[in-house]
């Protein structure tokens, strides 16, 4: 197909529009001679995109439910796409959540890079933001950012915000206080998109059973333009906040070229788990126990497990547990290359970190089937175990250290689909969710009529 050029009207360049940007969409109708494509634009720090679209004044919906346009024009969109959040201490450079928005977006700059402050005046800031916002989960630094971000929104125009951690960083119930005895909810960036015309999307993270806790205001949610989950466990809870078309799934990413399988062969009866967050350690200990009565050259090593509280590990003592806390991307990726099986007992689960880490590193996964783990794992990567079964999980432990053709065929599977978690393969699904944000509220504005947008 012949390559069709559109020119920005603010630097004039061709970006080119072909085939492998073309596609139809489904929000909120069948959309047919709605066309609209995802390129870089070459000028950019990797921030900007072009959504090309039917202009809205020659778009009408027919009585059958389709748009169609009245005339073959198509009108170019240039938007920027931010992305807003800070970094979580404790996650690896290489899979943290953030690590697709080097191929996607630019970052707005923030006064802080880590979400809470350390040093001895650290806890009494970030205590006095919480004070004084009414909202415990809140810091300095995530207070500065909702500023920093508004301030940005303000000098911006047709431009896409998203926020990274939407059920952290997003909404939480604010006291009155003094200069907010008229506001209930402190939802500053989604106020504030609205008001300069720009969009404004939220990635939730955590599982349904605790996203009720996380964001106890409703109304932010339906605020967005959309939300972005990463698993499909996840939609039950959305469904009747926001319409169809503004829930996307968009699955965590990992960095492929990193965490990799070890180059040599290991033999040693080593399991390694890693973090903190939603485990069953009790569950994963009493594996433990099991393993070694049938086999008591097992080892296991625990990175980060200390940040919940692992007492149920400790009490294994070190003999046969090494902790590993606070460490490195390279000793994290080392103790995952050193092992043989990677175990995780979850209580619940949407995407994980160190599943992914573990898969790009090829190992089996032994885990307890719970949330999103079937969406990252599939069927062929990992073994299945039923929630606090400690028998489950040491016999699958048990037969992947005894069967050497079930644990090859899992370290493939494994790898396979790390690589198609890498953040290249999460950013160009992402840039799409992006273009469809914005189709989809072109094609809402254009039934609702120019007050749409100011309703937002």
């Amino acid at each position: 197909m012949a390559e069709e050029r559109v020119e920005s009207s603010s630097s004039q360049l061709q970006i080119p529009i072909d085939s492998q940007w073309r596609r139809e969409t489904n929000c909120p109708w069948t959309l047919r001679d709605f066309r609209f494509g995802v390129g870089v634009r070459p000028e950019s720090a990797g921030g900007s995109f072009i959504c090309i679209m039917k202009a809205p004044q020659y778009i009408s919906e027919n009585p059958a439910g389709l748009i169609e346009s009245r005339e073959t024009r198509v009108r170019p969109v240039f938007a920027d796409a931010y992305v807003i959040g800070l970094k979580y201490g404790h996650h690896a450079r290489h899979s943290g959540y953030s690590g697709f928005t080097r191929h996607v977006a630019a970052v707005v700059g923030m006064p802080f890079r880590f979400r809470w402050l350390s040093g001895r005046l650290g806890p009494l800031l970030d205590g006095f933001a919480a004070m004084l916002t009414g909202r415990p989960r809140v810091s300095l630094a995530l207070l500065l950012m909702e500023m920093t971000t508004k301030l940005h929104m303000r000098s911006r125009r047709n431009t896409l915000y998203h926020v990274l951690h939407g059920d952290t960083d997003f909404s939480g119930r604010c006291r009155r206080v003094p200069f907010e005895s008229r506001r209930r909810h402190l939802d500053v960036l989604s106020r504030g998109s609205r008001r300069t015309g720009n969009w404004i999307v939220a990635t939730f993270h955590k599982p349904p059973s605790i996203l009720c806790e996380s964001v106890p205001e409703r109304s932010v949610i339906r605020r967005l333009d959309a939300a972005i989950l990463i698993s499909e466990a996840q939609r039950e809870y959305f469904d009747g906040l926001l319409a169809p078309e503004q829930i996307h799934v968009v699955h965590h990413g990992i960095d492929t070229d990193f965490f990799k399988p070890s180059s040599s062969v290991v033999d040693a009866p080593l399991c390694v788990t890693a973090g903190s967050y939603l485990r069953d350690f009790r569950c994963l200990a009493d594996a433990m126990r099991i393993v070694w009565r049938v086999n008591p050259e097992v080892r296991l090593v625990a990175v980060g497990t200390r940040r919940y509280g692992d007492k149920y590990l400790r009490e294994l003592g070190t003999e046969r547990v090494e902790f590993l806390d606070g460490v490195s991307d390279e000793t994290l990726r080392a103790a995952y290359q050193r092992a043989r099986v990677a175990i995780f007992a979850f209580e619940d689960s949407t995407a994980n970190n160190s599943l992914l880490e573990a898969m790009a590193c090829g190992l089996p996964i032994v885990c307890t089937d719970v949330g999103g783990v079937k969406e990252y794992a599939g069927d062929d990567a990992y073994v299945p175990c039923p929630p606090q079964d400690a028998g489950a999980l040491a016999r699958g432990v048990l037969r992947v250290l005894d069967d050497a053709g079930l644990e090859g065929r899992l370290r493939e599977a494994s790898r396979a689909r790390a690589l198609a978690h890498d953040y290249r393969v999460v950013a160009a699904e992402m840039r799409e969710v992006y273009a469809e944000v914005i189709a989809w509220s072109a094609a809402r504005a254009s039934r609702n009529g120019p007050s749409a947008q100011k309703r937002r």
